[in-house]
């Protein structure tokens, strides 16, 4: 289990501007509306999920039923072009701790996706030593930005894979996004203020 779960929550919601429904005072997934063109859905990969080290598989969760089916009906419903999802680790290529190592939670919210045609959804995470632009082949695009302080990594575990299209590496740095009716811009930057990559693409329908 997590013994420090509810002091490490209390923590987190007296330094950050997270208020809970006062019917669940325990919660930290939100969503928040930003204008016309970006939703944003806010997950927690930590408080609900099953022990990285319990084999993958159908009983194996890092979001928790209820997480889940609110993410997977949030992205259906959204009228929003750009449906950020921010992940706190990567979809993929870095160990059971991330996504990998709850691959088949994974590609059954990738699957869904792709069966109700959810376009314009965009995975904003870290977690991790070394920046890198991914288009997986569900049709979702993940930015990854990191370490903004911690030593960079010189090996990425994206590098070279099947659905990088971009990776740095030995450089610290941040990411930027940028949308505008014109469309979705994922920028980054290293630590002099130069720019490593510059991804564009047009807005997607509903």
């Amino acid at each position: 289990g997590f013994p420090r779960r509810r002091a490490h929550r209390r923590r987190l919601q007296e330094g950050a501007p997270v208020r809970p429904p006062r019917q669940e005072p325990g919660r930290l997934y939100r969503r928040v509306r930003w204008g016309a063109l970006v939703e944003v859905f806010l997950l927690d990969t930590r408080q609900y999920r099953s022990p990285a080290r319990h084999p993958d598989g159908p009983g194996k969760t890092m979001l928790g039923a209820a997480q889940k089916r609110w993410l997977l009906e949030g992205l259906a419903a959204s009228t929003a072009p750009v449906k950020v999802v921010a992940s706190s680790v990567p979809l993929r290529y870095h160990g059971r701790d991330s996504w990998e190592g709850y691959a088949h939670e994974r590609d059954e919210i990738l699957a869904f996706l792709r069966a109700r045609a959810v376009r314009g959804v965009v995975v904003l995470s870290g977690d991790v030593h070394y920046p890198a632009l991914l288009r997986h082949p569900e049709g979702v695009v993940e930015g990854i930005a990191g370490p903004l302080a911690a030593f960079p990594n010189p090996d990425p575990p994206a590098a070279g894979r099947p659905a990088t299209v971009w990776w740095g590496f030995a450089r610290f740095n941040v990411g930027l996004v940028r949308v505008a009716p014109g469309g979705l811009t994922l920028e980054w930057y290293d630590d002099r203020g130069d720019l490593l990559y510059r991804f564009h693409t047009a807005l997607a329908g509903r």
